[in-house]
Formats: C-alpha cells, sequence, structure tokens
C-alpha cells in the first residue's frame, strides 16, 4: 500500500512539472554582450576556449582576446594576423591558429604573454602558405590538430606531420569525437583519419555536393552530420538519411555547429544561436531580439560552470544557461507594460498589466518564441490589478470593476465599477466559507463565490490596504490610509470593529503582514508586532538578525508553497537605493536570496504556483529557479597582474608552455622595490561584476581583509623581509574559491645586512685591539677615546636593527623603540663612554703586566 502511494504521488508530481513546463516554455536568460569597444577586440570572434584556471579565450581578428572576468587583454599574433581557431591541451596550453602560421601561448620571460609559431619545426623550411587554420584540436595522446584547406598538421615534441590534400579535394570542417578526427573533404565525401591516414566513410558520397559545417554522435551513438544549407543527416546501416526537422530545415545557414555540455548541440547561424538537446530536438533560439548584439554567430563554447559564449560577427555574447533567473521583458514578449498581476489557468499564464490582460503564447510567426497576446480585446483595455481563480473562471480585479474569463476566454463584467469601485486585491476567505474577500476602491466586500451578484460591503471607504485574513483567530487586519489600523473580529456571525488610530498609524507609511502567526506592523520605520494575549503593540524582534535592519524599509512579504516566507527590503545606501530579499522559515530562520542580479527591478511581487516561482517587476516577469540557490560551484581566484615599482613583473602569462620552457615569476626585489601592486580577479562568470574578494599580505596584514569589489590592490614602503600575498573570492552565490597566492621577498639594505654587520663586527674587533693597544702603550689616547666611542654607536645601531621591527609590531607600528633607544643613547653616552674606557685601561693594564 505504501508503495501503492508513493507511485500515485510521483505520477501527480510528474503531470505537475509537466503542466509547469507547458506553462512557461521558451523564457530568455541572462544575456550580457561585450562588443568590440569593451573586449578591446576587432569585430568577428571565430573560437573559444578556457585555461585551466577558468580564463576565457578568444580567437579574434585582433588576435587573441582575454578575459579573467574582471579584465579583457589581449595579445597580438605575428605580422598582426587574426587568430582564427583556438584550443586548450590536457596540460594547459593554449594553442592559436592563424593565417599561414599556428602557434601557442608563451610567456616573453618578463611575465607577458606572448605568441609563438610553430611554423619553425615544419619540415619545409620556406613555407609561405596563408592558408586560414580553421579548427584546432588537443588530441589524447598528446598530438596538436591543425585544420587547412589544402594541409593537415600534427604537432608533438617539437615535430610536425603534414598530409596534404587527396585528389585535389581541400579539406572542410573537422570535429574531433570521442578522440577520433572527421573531416570533411570538399566536393567528394567525408572521412576519418586514423594513424595520420585518411579513410572515407562508406556511402558519403551524399555530401558530394554540399557543404559541411559539422560532425556530432546521437545519443545512440550514429553519426550525425550537419550543412550548411541542406539539413542534417544521421548516418545508417546503408548511408545517411535526412533528419525531418521543420525549424533546422527552415534555417537559412548553418555557419557551424559546436558540441555542447551533456551531448547537446549549438548551431552557429546567420540567424542567431540554436541548441538542441541529444536527441536533435531544438529547444532554444537566441537572436538579436532575445538580447545578442547581433544575429551572425561565429563559434559557440560552453565553460566549465555551464555558461553558453557566443563569438559573434560583432563582439562576444555570454548567455547565462544555468542563471537562476530566466525573462520575460516588456518588448520582446509583447507585454509592453508593468505587469501588475499573474496567474496559470488552463495551463496558460495569464498577466495584469497597467493596460489591459494577456496571456503567453507559442508565436507561431518565431522560432522556439513565446510572446502575449491580449485577451477581452474588446472589453477589457484598462489596468488590470488582480487575477484570481475561482469555479473554473479566471476573475478579473480591473478599473472597470469586477469581472470574468470563462474557459472559453470569454470576458464578461459581473459587478460594476460604480458598485464595487476599482478592484485591487481577491481572497478567498477561510473565515467566511464560500465567500471571497474583495479590497477595492470603496471598501472591503463580501462575494458569494458561487453567485457574484451576492455581495456586501463590511468596510465602507477608500484607502484600504494591506489586508490580512487571520484564520485561527477570525480575524480581519487591515490599514486605512491616514485613519490607522483596523481589527475586525468575527464572533458568532457578527463583526467587532476595533481601530487603532495613533500618530504612528495614521502618518507616514504603514504596513501589515502575517508571518508565522505573528502579525507585523511597519510604521513610522519601526517594526512592531501585535501581542494578542496582553493587546497591545510591542518592538518585533522577528527581522533583528538582519543586518541594519532599522534602516530597512519592507517592501513585500508573500508566503511560498514551502510554508516560508520570502521578503522585500529596500534602504539607502550612499545615496542610493539598494533592494535585498531573504527567505524566513517557519521558525523564523532567515537566509538572504542571492537575487542581487534582479534587485534592480522595482514594483516587485512573487507569484508561487505548482513547481513555478515567478516574480512580476516594472522590467517584466522573472522566472524564478528556486530548486539551484545552493549551487556550490564556483571559479578560481587568481592574480592577473603584479607590478612592483609601476615596473611589469606579472601580466598572465604562462609558467611553462607547449615547448616545454619554464618560467617564474620574480619574487626577489631590492629594498628600495618596496612598493607593489596586485589585480585579481574570479574566473566565475555567472554575474561577474558581483563577485567579490578579500587578501591578505602575510608579514603586513594580521587577517584578511573584509569582502570588497575592489581588484586593485596596492601596498607602498614595505619593510625588508618575507611577505605572502593571499587571495580568496566570494562568488554572487557565497561560494568561495580555494586560497591562490605569491610570496615574495624583499632584501635589506646592504647596510643593514646580516653580512655588513659581520664585517663591521670584525672591523670593530680589529678596532678593539688596537685600542687596547693603543691604551696599552700610553700613546694616541684620543684616538682611542674616538675609537671606542665609535664601537658604542656601532653596538647600539646593531641593538636597533634586531629589535626594531620587533617592537614595531608589538606598538602597532608605533617608532618606539627607534626613538627610546636614541633618547638612552643620548643619556648614557657618556657615562657609558667612561665605563667603557674604564674597562679597556684595565684590561690594558692587565695586558701589559702580563
Amino acid at each position: 500500500m505504501f508503495k501503492f502511494f508513493i507511485n500515485i504521488l510521483l505520477f501527480s508530481l510528474i503531470i505537475t512539472i509537466s503542466k509547469a513546463k507547458q506553462v512557461v516554455n521558451y523564457p530568455i536568460p541572462e544575456i550580457t554582450n561585450y562588443p568590440p569597444e569593451v573586449n578591446g577586440g576587432f569585430t568577428s570572434n571565430w573560437g573559444i576556449t578556457e585555461g585551466l584556471d577558468g580564463k576565457l579565450y578568444f580567437a579574434n581578428n585582433y588576435g587573441v582576446l582575454v578575459y579573467d572576468g574582471k579584465t579583457w587583454s589581449n595579445i597580438i599574433l605575428d605580422n598582426n594576423d587574426p587568430a582564427r581557431s583556438i584550443a586548450t591541451d590536457k596540460l594547459g596550453n593554449i594553442i592559436v591558429g592563424s593565417r599561414g602560421n599556428f602557434g601557442f601561448i608563451s610567456n616573453n620571460g618578463s611575465g607577458d604573454p606572448i605568441y609563438k609559431s610553430l611554423n619553425k619545426y615544419l619540415d619545409d623550411k620556406n613555407y609561405k602558405n596563408r592558408d586560414i587554420i580553421y579548427e584546432t584540436f588537443s588530441l589524447a595522446d598528446g598530438q596538436i590538430f591543425f585544420r587547412s584547406l589544402n594541409n593537415l598538421f600534427f604537432y608533438k615534441d617539437k615535430k610536425i606531420k603534414v598530409i596534404k590534400k587527396v585528389n585535389k579535394r581541400k579539406f572542410g570542417v573537422s570535429r574531433l569525437l570521442n578522440d577520433e578526427i572527421f573531416i570533411a573533404l570538399i566536393g567528394d565525401s567525408i572521412a576519418t583519419i586514423n594513424d595520420h591516414k585518411i579513410i572515407k566513410i562508406k556511402n558519403s558520397e551524399i555530401f558530394k555536393d554540399k557543404t559541411v559545417t559539422g560532425f556530432h554522435k546521437s545519443k545512440t551513438n550514429e553519426l550525425v552530420v550537419f550543412t550548411r544549407k541542406n539539413g542534417v543527416y544521421k548516418q545508417t546501416d546503408d548511408g545517411f538519411l535526412k533528419i525531418n526537422n521543420e525549424i533546422i530545415n527552415n534555417i537559412g545557414v548553418i555557419y557551424r555547429t559546436f558540441g555542447l555540455v551533456n551531448n547537446k548541440i549549438g548551431l552557429a547561424t546567420y540567424e542567431g544561436l540554436f541548441i538542441l538537446d541529444n536527441s536533435l530536438k531544438p529547444i532554444a533560439h537566441y537572436n538579436s531580439n532575445s538580447g545578442l548584439r547581433v544575429d551572425n554567430i561565429r563559434s559557440i563554447y560552453q565553460d566549465q560552470n555551464g555558461i553558453i559564449w557566443a563569438g559573434l560577427d560583432d563582439g562576444i555574447s555570454k548567455i547565462n544557461e544555468n542563471s537562476k533567473f530566466k525573462f520575460y521583458d516588456l518588448k520582446s514578449s509583447n507585454l509592453n507594460s508593468r505587469v501588475r498581476s499573474l496567474n496559470v489557468y488552463q495551463d496558460h499564464l495569464y498577466v495584469g498589466t497597467n493596460v489591459d490582460l494577456k496571456k503567453l503564447v507559442l508565436d507561431n510567426n518565431g522560432k522556439l518564441k513565446e510572446s502575449f497576446i491580449q485577451i477581452g480585446k474588446e472589453k477589457l483595455n484598462t489596468q488590470v490589478w488582480e487575477t484570481f481563480i475561482s469555479n473554473d473562471k479566471l476573475l478579473i480585479g480591473s478599473n472597470a470593476g469586477l469581472g470574468v474569463i470563462d474557459n472559453s476566454e470569454n470576458y464578461e463584467l459581473a459587478i460594476n465599477k460604480k458598485d464595487i469601485g476599482i478592484v485591487f486585491e481577491i481572497i478567498e476567505s477561510k473565515i467566511f466559507k464560500d465567500y471571497l474577500l474583495v479590497r477595492s476602491k470603496k471598501g472591503i466586500f463580501l462575494i458569494n463565490k458561487f453567485n457574484l451578484k451576492d455581495y456586501r460591503k463590511i468596510y465602507k471607504g477608500s484607502g484600504v490596504g494591506y489586508l490580512n485574513e487571520l484564520e485561527e483567530r477570525d480575524e480581519i487586519w487591515f490599514r486605512v490610509s491616514k485613519k490607522g489600523i483596523f481589527r475586525f473580529k468575527i464572533e458568532n456571525n457578527n463583526i467587532n470593529k476595533t481601530k487603532f488610530d495613533e500618530k504612528i498609524f495614521t502618518e507616514g507609511k504603514v504596513k501589515l503582514f502575517y508571518i508565522n502567526n505573528n502579525l507585523i506592523i511597519y510604521a513610522n520605520k519601526n517594526y512592531l508586532e501585535y501581542d494578542f494575549l496582553k493587546e497591545r503593540f510591542k518592538q518585533s524582534d522577528l527581522f533583528s538578525k538582519i543586518i541594519n535592519i532599522k534602516n530597512k524599509e519592507i517592501l513585500d512579504l508573500k508566503k511560498t508553497n514551502i510554508n516560508s516566507y520570502w521578503v522585500t527590503f529596500t534602504e539607502r545606501i550612499e545615496g542610493k537605493r539598494v533592494q535585498e530579499f531573504y527567505e524566513i522559515d517557519s521558525d523564523g530562520k532567515i537566509l538572504k536570496l542571492p537575487f542581487e542580479n534582479i534587485s534592480h527591478h522595482l514594483d516587485t511581487e512573487f507569484f508561487f504556483f505548482n513547481n513555478l516561482t515567478l516574480m512580476s517587476s516594472n522590467e517584466g516577469i522573472v522566472i524564478i529557479n528556486d530548486k539551484d540557490f545552493n549551487n556550490n560551484q564556483t571559479g578560481s581566484a587568481i592574480i592577473s597582474k603584479i607590478v612592483n615599482n609601476d615596473q611589469k613583473v606579472f601580466f598572465g602569462a604562462p609558467n611553462k608552455d607547449l615547448v616545454n620552457n619554464t618560467f617564474k615569476i620574480k619574487q626577489d626585489f631590492k629594498f628600495n622595490q618596496n612598493k607593489i601592486s596586485f589585480t585579481i580577479s574570479l574566473t566565475d562568470y555567472f554575474y561577474e561584476n558581483k563577485n567579490k574578494y578579500r587578501y591578505q599580505l602575510v608579514g603586513f596584514d594580521e587577517k584578511f581583509s573584509d569582502f570588497t569589489y575592489s581588484h586593485n590592490i596596492t601596498y607602498t614602503n614595505l619593510k625588508p623581509g618575507k611577505y605572502d600575498f593571499k587571495i580568496q573570492g566570494l562568488n554572487s552565490n557565497g561560494v568561495l574559491s580555494e586560497i591562490n597566492n605569491y610570496s615574495f621577498y624583499i632584501d635589506y639594505p646592504w647596510w643593514q645586512s646580516k653580512i655588513f654587520y659581520i664585517v663591521e663586527f670584525i672591523i670593530f674587533s680589529i678596532l678593539l685591539i688596537t685600542t687596547l693597544f693603543l691604551k696599552q702603550t700610553g700613546k694616541a689616547a684620543a684616538l682611542a677615546t674616538s675609537i671606542s666611542f665609535m664601537m658604542i654607536l656601532a653596538f647600539f645601531e646593531y641593538i636597533n636593527f634586531v629589535l626594531d621591527p620587533l617592537i614595531l609590531d608589538l606598538s602597532n607600528g608605533v617608532p618606539v623603540f627607534s626613538i627610546f633607544s636614541k633618547v638612552l643613547l643620548g643619556l648614557i653616552l657618556l657615562p657609558l663612554e667612561r665605563l667603557i674606557n674604564s674597562i679597556l685601561d684595565k684590561m690594558a693594564k692587565k695586558i701589559k703586566v702580563n
């Protein structure tokens, strides 16, 4: 029996999920554009790869562009040629194909990344072909593969194997699938490459008159071949069979295809970027209407965090497919006005806006798109404040009054504005069974949900807001602007009314919320709650654990499907409005929600449906993935640049390159090279502008700094000694990166070195012996006194050298010991000089007697 109920539950869950997916199909993920004026390159981007540390590299017409999450930089190739292909080998080397040239990213010996060509390893020392290197792959056996139209190159261990075109057939697109190279033979067929030999695939002559643009494997491991204008084909026992897919067939030009995570496929087209699942079903389409800078896509790459990067014909776009948020914005989705209410009715999303009522539908004129269409156009051209489902009908609260949409989408006005006023809110009453609580401009109404004509007014007047029904107490609470707070207690079908009209409740902003059986009131910048035992208001500590709560104003509170509450606050920080979101569970535990990236949305309200969480705002509608808040992935905290005394030390170059050259970052500096600057970043690209950093210079800082958005750190006037600079990143989800570090040493000046003091000790030992000799002979007494005086000064200087750094640490940088030692020296110098001379005189006499 238990298994039976579990199966029923799972079946219901599946049905619920499928329905939620039908409601929302193609929202737009967050898309960020990096045009040439931002990334520092030219327009076209032909390839993308990722280093082991998470830095991104783009094959651009200007060269290689590098992005670390904070800073864009570039690497110029030989002859200022464009980079046309790029890859990362298993050791992390960045491999680049250019025009008539191919090579790798190395180090100029001073920390700057540079391009180095592999052409010198060709047997043909006169090789001057200007063919474009269109693809670059790293093979499992350590070979690097490069493809041009006329030649294939295999590099390994400073040797290059060249395969020339076969029967004058040029080489077309190539792809690496499970470490097997597939390649198109232009005007002939397709082939694989095994042990540097080209092996034609049986019955592939079908591609003789077609331009192949990509190779992939299906989920059942059949070869799938994409063409430029002739659709997609799957290999069968008898050859290749065209797959009938209307969307793919209607794409004008498929420029290239790229493998994505989970065997998905990205299509780079002139109409935007298409994504197919592992069964070749199109599941997404992004173009300039979705937010891309242009429609012409040249390259596609999915990074280690699942973010899709598109190299465009003009710039670069980041598509945050795995984001917590996706959108229906006002313009592209045809909302065109601020959203006021949301509801799911008959598996469709209905939206009340400032001007009309709309429904989300699949766009038959687009590809994998949705848009909103107007409902009740002839009768409902006004502001819609509320949508509410009752008795299989959609109730509409609007400026026209209370209306109804039936299951055939016919709209009728049930109670007009003259009788009920503008309807703002509809609640199903738990106290008055079979009745609805309706808040309008004329007051609060009880309406029979089975007969909308049957209604009565329980409060008359405008300005009603924040209506709360306390079912377990049989009470209704609400606020009336400038009149106070009202409490209606229902006893034996009678309503006992209480009014709280103290000044704090009649002036300024007054808001009421009911959370975890607590009635919370925000009034005059105070958070109060009502004590039902003592029948009075008192200060509330419900939100006391929220930082700076005294300066925060609560904007909204909504109960979720899991009996927690989402709360929105705002405050003013440094002259700017800041908005934050929190979740409070049934035990009162408070968690800050990682919603910084939608904090600029205004007039927000959350809506919770089965497996679907939405937020309305002035920007449109946000679909929130509330199942992935605890994503514990993040990138690497990296030191991108090191500068010493305004001189470059390190600018992101590798420590070891493809041909096994090794490079060491400078770590030893002279005593006057005591200004050092670091540029740091976190290679987490979900919301890279929200990444924070903390740092510590061990040997200078006692502890890590607070987290900050600042990524440039400078230390000046560092004293000689050992230092270890540590950094750690914090991404927008609150996940910490591993700590990265750089150790260095600042030398002591020669006059403070131990060698100097040893030499000084030897010299003054000689002087001591000389002094004893002079005193013994009785000659040159003044000279002996001077030498002993110099020895005292040297001794004090050495004491200063040893103890002063320790005293500085203990006194938090106050040079107390230096000052004290000099004062002490001034006070005791003459007595000490006399004492030492006396001792030396006695020693000299003793030596003379002996």
